[in-house]
């Protein structure tokens, strides 16, 4: 089952709950245990999450150092009169 699909299934199956089936419990268990699925598959991007922030981190840290950088060399030329 794709990642996708294992959300419309949850819905399909509280949705079929709501209208009254007779397979109620089963499919609450069902549901219950793709919303567990999903929840858990979704901790598994915060690593990525914390890589991606201190790689733009890193980018934005990067410019500041550089704009710094021109800063300081512009006020030198300035001080010496060039």
């Amino acid at each position: 089952m794709r990642k996708g699909d294992r959300h419309l299934a949850a819905s399909a199956y509280e949705r079929a709950i709501a209208l009254g089936s007779p397979q109620a419990a089963i499919l609450t268990r069902h549901a219950n245990e793709l919303h567990e699925f999903i929840r858990e598959s979704r901790k598994q991007d915060y690593p990525y999450y914390a890589i991606i922030g201190l790689g733009l981190l890193v980018i934005a840290y990067y410019i500041y150092a550089k704009i710094r950088g021109r800063q300081k060399k512009n006020r030198e030329v300035d001080a010496f009169g060039f």
